[in-house]
C-alpha cells in the first residue's frame, strides 16, 4: 500500500520502562511497514511543569523530555522506526530545540494520508490537522463511560474502531457516545513473536497494580488489577503449577511481597525484567504460560476484552489462563486460551493446560494466526478507515430523494426512520413498517447508473451469477441535477476487509474465478463492450500516452508546485516515457499469457466483497460495480492481490489457479503473471495522473500537485514491492 500513516500511541515517550506498553504500538507500526506504508510515530510531550493534573504528571513521569525522547528512539531503533518519531507539545507551544533535534514536527506528520490514533487524549487541534483520522479504542466499555461522563474528551475523528466486541451493540452495559463503532481484533505482529519451545518455568504475567475507581449510573467500577488478583491470592495453594507476577510496585514491592509470597506467589518488579521490548519478549517466551486476572471493570462490562499481552503468550505457543470478560465470537474458553470465572475454574484450567500442554500450545498459536495476525487486522482497519461506510450525517440533511424512489421502496406502508452517509453519494436508509428494513441508495451519473443496472439485470444473470450482487430494488431520476438514484439490497457492514479469514477469502476468490471463466467468450461480452471501458493492454497504453500528454502540457504551462512537491511533474513524466518505451516488451506477454477477455468487476478491493455463512459454506457477493469493464483476468486479480500482505498472495493466487482449472484455464508461470499484474497497476496509476494534471491546467487546483505526489508514491511502492515476489512464488 503506497500510504503514509501517522501512528499516535499513548504516552510511549513518557514511559521509558514500559516494554510491554511499547509492544502495543509496535504491532501496529510493524504491520503497517510490512504492508508497504511509510510510518510516522507521533508523540505529544509535556513541557509545561505547571500542569499538576494526574494526566500531566503521567506525561512527565519518565523524567526530562530530552532523555525520554532519546530513550524512545533507542527502543524503536531495532525495528527501523527511530527516524519516524514526530513530536508536538501538548500545550501548543514549540517543542524545545534540544528535545526536537533529529525528530519530525507536527507539520510533517499532518501530511500523512491517515492518522491512526490509539490515544484517547490526543488534543483535538492536533487530530484536526489530518485530512483523515481513525481512532482505535483499546479500553472498551471504560472509554465510552469516561467520554459520556466527561472524564475524557475524545477528539472528533472520521471513524472509530474498538477492540471490544460488544461496544455499540444492542444490550451493551454502557453507552456508545452516539458514535458508530467498528470492531477490530487487537493485532500481534507474528514475525516478531515466533513459537518457542516449552520450558519448566512458572505461569507468569506482567501487570500494573493500580487504576482507581469511577462511577456511572450509580455503580462504582474498579479499574485496579490489584483488586482482582487479591481475590485469587490463595490460588497457588490449590494448584501445583508455579505462579509468578511481574508487577510495577515501586516502593510498595516489599509490602505485597510479604503478603503474597507466603501464599505461594513469586513477585518480580516489572521494571527489572520487562523494561525494554526485547526484555519483555524474553520474559514472556521463557514462561510456561500466562495466568492473569482482568480489571474488575472489564469483567462487569462484558466487552470480551483480551489483552495484547495475552496474545504475545499465545503467539509464542504458550497456553494462557485468564479471567473471563464476556461471551466472544472468537475467543475460546478452553482451547489454548482457557478462561475462568472463579478460583475453582482457575485451578481446573491450569490443570487442564498442563494435562495436554502441547495441544494447548498449538491451539494458542493457531488462535492468533486465525484472528489476530497483524497483517490482516491492520490491513482491514486501513481499508475501512480510508473508504468508510459508516460516517453518520444528520437525518435527511443534503439528501433529497426522489419521491418515486421512496414510493417504490416503502410500498405505501413504511417510512424512513434514519439516513446515514456511508461514503460520498452513498447512504443507508433505515425504514419501518415497509418491505425493507434497510436499503443502500447511491446517487450515480447516468452512464454509471446504466452500467450498474445492466450488471444486475442482464449481464450477471446471463452468466448464472445474478444472485452474486445486491438486488437492485428501485431506480429514479433526480430531475434537479441530471443524476440517477439506485436503491440496493443492504448487505450490512461485514465486508471481506473487516474479516479476511481464509475461508472468506477463498469463497471470494472462487466467485471471482466464476465471473472470469463464465464471462470469457460469452455472448454477453459484445453488449458489455458497448457500455463499459476496455481494461486490457490498450488501457495501459492509452493511459500512459494521455498522462504523458497532460504532464507535458503542465510542464509547458510553467505552473510552480509547492516546495514539497518540487520536481514531481518531471519525475512522473520521465517514468511514463520509460513505460511507453517498455510497451513493446509487455505486449507479447499479454498476447501469450493474458488469456481471453472477460467481464471484469473493475474495482476488486476487499471492501467491495461481502461473505455470508450459509449451510453450504461461505458465500460471496460483490458490490459497487461502477467500474465494470471488459478485459483480461489480470486487471481484477492484481487489484485483489494487492489488498493482502505479500506473504499471503501465494496461496490466494494458487486458489484462483485451482478455481479456474475446471474451465480449462491454465495460468502462465509467475514471471509472466508478474508482468501482467504490473502492467495493470501501472496503467491504473497512469490514469490517476491525468485528472490532477488537467485540473492544474484548467483551474490551478490546489489539490493537484499533492495528488500527483501521491501517485508518485504509489509507483515507488510498486517498484519496491511488486504484486508478486517471483522468487517466493515460482513454485505455484
Amino acid at each position: 500500500m503506497s500510504l503514509t500513516v501517522c501512528l499516535a500511541p499513548a504516552n510511549t515517550v513518557a514511559y521509558p520502562n514500559g516494554g510491554g506498553h511499547l509492544w502495543v504500538y509496535l504491532h501496529w507500526a510493524l504491520a503497517l511497514k510490512a504492508l508497504g506504508c511509510r510510518v510516522i510515530w507521533l508523540e505529544g510531550i509535556d513541557v509545561d511543569d505547571s500542569d499538576t493534573s494526574p494526566a500531566g504528571r503521567r506525561r512527565r513521569r519518565g523524567g526530562r523530555a530530552v532523555d525520554c525522547v532519546a530513550t524512545l528512539k533507542t527502543r524503536l531503533e531495532p525495528y527501523g522506526l527511530a527516524d519516524t518519531l514526530a513530536l508536538y507539545a501538548m500545550n501548543g507551544a514549540a517543542v524545545p530545540e534540544d528535545v526536537a533535534q533529529g525528530s519530525l514536527d507536527l507539520d510533517a506528520a499532518a501530511g500523512a494520508d491517515l492518522l491512526l490514533n490509539l490515544w484517547h487524549s490526543a488534543p483535538a487541534p492536533v487530530v484536526q490537522r489530518f485530512r483523515r483520522s481513525a481512532f482505535v479504542d483499546t479500553d472498551p466499555g471504560l472509554l465510552q463511560i469516561w467520554v459520556t461522563t466527561g472524564a475524557v474528551r475524545l477528539a472528533p475523528h472520521h471513524c472509530y474502531f474498538t477492540i471490544g466486541e460488544t461496544v455499540g451493540a444492542r444490550g451493551a452495559r454502557f453507552p456508545d457516545c452516539g458514535l458508530r463503532w467498528l470492531y477490530t481484533p487487537p493485532p500481534i505482529f507474528l514475525p516478531e513473536w515466533p513459537v518457542t519451545p516449552p520450558v519448566p518455568a512458572p505461569y507468569t504475567t506482567v501487570a500494573h497494580w493500580w487504576g482507581g475507581t469511577f462511577e456511572f449510573n450509580g455503580t462504582t467500577f474498579s479499574n485496579e488489577k490489584r483488586a482482582s488478583f487479591l481475590e485469587y491470592q490463595d490460588l497457588p495453594q490449590r494448584t501445583p503449577v508455579p505462579l509468578e507476577l511481574a508487577v510495577c510496585l515501586a516502593e510498595f514491592h516489599e509490602e505485597y511481597r510479604r503478603m503474597l509470597e507466603p501464599k505461594g506467589w513469586r513477585l518480580r518488579e516489572a521494571w527489572d525484567v520487562t523494561a525494554t521490548p526485547d526484555a519483555y519478549r524474553t520474559y514472556v517466551q521463557r514462561s510456561r504460560g500466562e495466568f492473569s486476572c482482568a480489571k474488575p471493570a472489564y469483567i462487569s462490562l462484558d466487552t470480551a476484552w483480551v489483552s495484547d499481552r495475552t496474545l504475545c503468550y499465545l503467539a509464542s505457543g504458550k497456553p494462557a489462563v485468564v479471567q473471563h470478560t464476556g461471551a466472544s465470537r472468537i475467543l475460546p474458553d478452553a482451547e489454548g486460551l482457557l478462561r475462568f470465572r472463579s478460583i475453582d475454574e482457575a485451578a481446573k484450567a491450569l490443570a487442564a493446560a498442563e494435562a495436554d500442554y502441547e495441544r494447548h500450545g498449538r491451539a494458542a498459536r493457531a488462535l492468533v494466526e486465525e484472528h489476530f495476525d497483524a497483517g490482516r487486522v491492520v490491513a482491514s482497519v486501513l481499508e475501512r478507515a480510508l473508504e468508510p461506510r459508516v460516517a453518520p450525517v444528520p437525518k435527511r440533511q443534503g439528501v433529497d430523494l426522489p419521491r418515486e424512489l421512496l414510493a417504490d421502496l416503502l410500498d405505501g406502508t413504511g417510512r424512513v426512520a434514519d439516513i446515514r452517509r456511508l461514503k460520498e453519494r452513498v447512504y443507508r436508509l433505515e425504514m419501518t413498517n415497509g418491505p425493507h428494513r434497510s436499503v443502500v441508495v447511491k446517487r450515480l451519473e447516468p452512464a454509471v447508473a446504466q452500467r450498474t443496472r445492466l450488471v444486475a439485470e442482464r449481464w450477471l444473470p446471463a452468466l448464472g451469477l445474478g444472485d452474486r450482487c445486491p438486488r437492485l430494488l428501485a431506480t429514479a431520476a433526480d430531475g434537479a441535477s441530471a443524476s440517477i438514484w439506485h436503491a440496493f439490497e443492504d448487505l450490512g457492514d461485514e465486508t471481506l476487509a473487516s474479516d479476511p479469514t481464509p475461508d472468506r477469502v477463498a469463497a471470494t476468490v472462487d466467485l471471482i474465478a466464476q465471473l472470469h471463466t463464465r464471462g470469457a467468450r460469452h455472448p454477453v461480452l459484445p453488449d458489455a463492450r458497448r457500455y463499459t471501458g476496455a481494461l486490457g493492454f490498450t488501457y495501459f497504453t492509452a493511459n500512459v500516452q494521455d498522462a504523458i500528454a497532460a504532464l507535458e502540457a503542465l510542464a509547458a504551462a510553467d505552473i510552480e508546485p509547492p516546495p514539497e512537491q518540487a520536481g514531481v511533474t518531471e519525475r512522473l513524466l520521465e517514468r511514463l516515457v520509460g513505460l511507453r518505451a517498455d510497451a513493446a516488451r509487455r505486449a507479447p506477454v499479454f498476447k501469450e499469457a493474458g488469456g481471453p477477455d472477460t467481464l471484469l468487476h473493475g474495482d476488486l478491493w476487499t471492501i467491495n466483497a461481502f461473505v455470508e455463512h450459509t449451510a453450504a459454506g461461505p458465500r460471496a457477493r460483490l458490490v459497487d460495480w461502477d467500474r465494470v469493464g471488459v478485459g483480461p483476468f489480470s486487471y481484477d486479480l492484481s487489484a485483489f492481490l494487492l489488498r493482502f500482505p505479500p506473504e499471503q498472495r501465494a496461496w490466494i493466487l494458487e486458489r484462483y489457479r485451482e478455481a479456474v482449472a475446471p474451465a480449462g484455464w491454465r495460468l502462465a508461470a509467475v514471471p509472466e503473471l508478474t508482468d501482467l499484474f504490473d502492467t495493470a497497476e501501472r496503467g491504473r496509476y497512469a490514469n490517476r495522473i491525468i485528472w490532477p494534471a488537467l485540473a492544474l491546467l484548467r483551474e490551478r487546483a490546489a489539490w493537484g500537485f499533492p495528488e500527483l505526489a501521491e501517485v508518485e508514491r504509489w509507483f515507488r511502492a510498486l517498484d519496491q514491492s511488486p504484486v508478486l515476489d517471483v522468487g517466493a512464488l515460482t513454485p505455484c
